[in-house]
């Protein structure tokens, strides 16, 4: 994730107890006084925070919700492995808007 306009961003590490988990912080000017926290598709976790909040408060707050964090990264990571691993053959179901569909696989004749 980029940081927008007006926003800067740094790398930081959250030490849970045996894990080590790096994210990246995002320093926002809004006047909310919540944290942010998010975990996408490619294990990067980021933080967003409001510029008047010290690093050592939002350490303590990640600290505390640190078991969600590394719960979020372990889906994510069965996730990118379940939706790797399937194989392109007839039959196979894929998910689409919710719905399940079933692929068919035919050979191309000519060329496009």
């Amino acid at each position: 994730m980029t940081a927008a306009a007006g926003q800067e961003a740094t790398k930081h590490q959250l030490h849970f107890e045996s894990a080590e988990i790096p994210f990246t912080l995002v320093r926002t000017r809004r006047r909310k006084r919540s944290l942010q926290i998010s975990v996408g598709l490619d294990l990067e976790v980021t933080v967003k925070a409001p510029e008047a909040y010290p690093l050592k408060v939002i350490l303590e707050v990640l600290g505390t919700r640190g078991a969600w964090i590394v719960r979020q990264l372990e889906r994510v990571r069965q996730f990118n492995a379940q939706t790797h691993s399937q194989a392109y053959a007839s039959g196979t179901p894929y998910y689409f808007l919710g719905r399940p569909y079933r692929l068919k696989v035919v050979q191309a004749t000519g060329r496009r």
